[in-house]
């Protein structure tokens, strides 16, 4: 089960494929820090699998790990560890 956000020119794109993740598409178009920081540092998508944490904290784990490849830093964004 994976997740794909994309953000770019005022739009976000959740793309889901598994049934029942309206609530999932929901939670992500709320969530305003992890679009706000992906306009921000320029990260057009983010993609991960559900899992046990929930699509959210998943998501800005994929969104900490680019961010941290992307401008080399040690910290993450959302995770400073």
């Amino acid at each position: 089960m994976s997740i794909r956000v994309r953000s770019g020119r005022g739009k976000t794109t959740v793309e889901t494929d598994y049934g029942g993740s309206e609530v999932d598409h929901s939670m992500v178009h709320r969530d305003r820090g992890l679009i706000g920081a992906m306009n921000s540092f320029g990260i057009k998508e983010v993609k991960s699998s559900k899992n046990y944490c929930g699509v959210s904290s998943s998501l800005k784990e994929d969104f900490d790990r680019q961010i941290k490849k992307k401008y080399g830093r040690t910290q993450g964004y959302f995770s400073p560890l």
